[in-house]
């Protein structure tokens, strides 16, 4: 997955603090050298008052991505709040996969972020709204074979897909999920409904 290129953290210091245990981000103070204003009606001294007016103090990356993470404007470039949060706390850009432990993509506390790969954020991945058992890698299914309606359970694991058995009964289905869940150390967010 291919992410915008982050300010250095030490700009981002300069324009945003993060508060490591509420996992929020607040606009800092800007000074006239700072703004770039070649032409137009406002003087570096004025564009600074203004922006200084309207944001210092506020409350930064607060607008909706996806319904699943905070985004914001740095510089003209729009962000991932909990990508912005790690880089100003750990003092580095250079970064991949960020994963929210709990699966709230909203809760930015650094407690609750951790550098992941593909595999380990798809098996902290919250259940799909289109899931029509409840319960992630199980749906209904007419067995080929027999020709009768079960329960089928599947679960990725390492790019492969396995399967796991059909089922007459959804309860053993999902037993059979939650114990494969258990063996490949998927985490306790994974399949859960979104908050």
């Amino acid at each position: 997955m291919k992410f915008r290129t982050l300010p250095d953290p030490s700009l981002l210091r300069k324009l945003v603090r993060y508060e490591p245990d509420t996992g929020k981000l607040y606009w800092l103070p800007r000074s006239p050298d700072m703004f770039n204003v070649t032409e137009g009606r406002y003087s570096r001294q004025t564009a600074c008052k203004v922006w200084n007016t309207k944001n210092a103090g506020n409350e930064a990356f607060r607008n909706p991505h996806r319904e699943r993470h905070f985004s914001g404007s740095v510089l003209g470039e729009v962000h991932l709040a909990h990508r912005v949060a790690w880089a100003i706390h750990h003092g580095t850009s250079e970064f991949g996969l960020i994963d929210h432990k709990n699966g709230n993509g909203l809760d930015n506390r650094i407690t609750n972020l951790r550098l992941a790969n593909s595999q380990l954020n798809a098996q902290n991945a919250r259940r799909r709204k289109d899931c029509s058992s409840g319960v992630t890698g199980v749906h209904w299914h007419i067995d080929k074979r027999w020709g009768r309606p079960c329960w089928a359970v599947r679960i990725q694991v390492g790019g492969r897909r396995l399967f796991l058995g059909t089922f007459a009964d959804l309860n053993e289905a999902i037993a059979c999920r939650r114990a494969a869940e258990i063996k490949y150390g998927f985490g306790v967010a994974h399949g859960k409904a979104k908050p």
